[in-house]
């Protein structure tokens, strides 16, 4: 899983103040955090499901089905179908 570890910098913390460790608990995020800043304190963890890690939740096929309905819901798929064709998709 992957794991956004916020550490204080000048006794406060703000939404930059972050670093992505990968681990399997927030327990063990913050030891790897530590592991390479052993001096900054962590406010908090928070987990981070990206598309990577809720495509493996599942069926691939179901997944990818609500994806294309939610892009298609919100009149992104435009966008979507370029970066596609970017990626060698549709095109004969």
């Amino acid at each position: 899983m992957r794991y956004r570890v916020y550490y204080q910098q000048d006794g406060s913390c703000t939404d930059e103040d972050f670093c992505i460790c990968y681990a399997n608990s927030e327990t063990e995020a913050v030891e790897v955090f530590h592991k390479y800043h052993p001096d900054d304190v962590v406010d908090h963890v928070e987990r981070r499901t990206g598309l990577d890690d809720m495509s493996k939740e599942g069926d691939l096929r179901e997944f990818t089905d609500r994806l294309i309905e939610a892009i298609c819901d919100r009149d992104e798929e435009a966008l979507y179908v370029n970066l596609m064709h970017q990626q060698g998709y549709g095109r004969d």
